[in-house]
């Protein structure tokens, strides 16, 4: 089993949180507007999307079937957030 070790700390190395998180392989973490965090990981060759709050809490959990390797995923100027993972079907990359 894998995990993902998530931990915020400020500009002089001090530890604020942090948490680790079993079952997934994180990709990629952004903070967002909220001041919590989005992650993308691969779970069960499944991408998954994660909206953590700031104290690196799941808030919520997409699954997004057709996709076995979260890449990236990032904040929205709307406030949405755009993920682009690789397709099992093929060698293309969707967004």
């Amino acid at each position: 089993m894998s995990f993902y070790l998530l931990f915020s700390v400020n500009i002089s190395a001090q530890n604020f949180w942090e948490n680790t998180y079993s079952g997934m392989l994180g990709q990629a973490a952004y903070e967002t507007s909220d001041g919590g965090y989005i992650v993308s990981s691969t779970e069960s060759s499944i991408m998954n999307v994660y909206k953590l709050d700031l104290l690196g809490n799941v808030e919520w959990k997409k699954r997004l079937s057709g996709f076995y390797e979260g890449s990236v995923v990032k904040p929205t100027l709307d406030g949405g957030y755009i993920a682009v993972g690789r397709a099992q079907s093929s060698n293309r990359y969707i967004a």
